[in-house]
């Protein structure tokens, strides 16, 4: 099962709540997923860089699933 989902055009990234704008956009995950998943989050829109939220990758898969992050480098 592969699960694609993108927030990047959902404006969440402009809300200000009084603090000033968001450095990131998340989900909460109130129960780990039965599968495998990544999650790309990419930087609020002008900012460089990207955070990777990974669920499920267990110790002897680390290698080669860091190997699949490497080609998006």
């Amino acid at each position: 099962m592969v699960i694609v989902s993108s927030w990047q055009n959902l404006g969440f990234d402009e809300v200000d709540l009084g603090s000033g704008r968001p450095a990131r956009v998340t989900s909460r995950i109130r129960e780990r997923p039965h599968f495998p998943a990544l999650g790309m989050l990419p930087p609020c829109k002008g900012r460089d860089g990207a955070n990777v939220l990974s669920v499920v990758v267990k110790e002897k898969h680390a290698d080669a699933f860091l190997r699949e992050l490497a080609k998006f480098m």
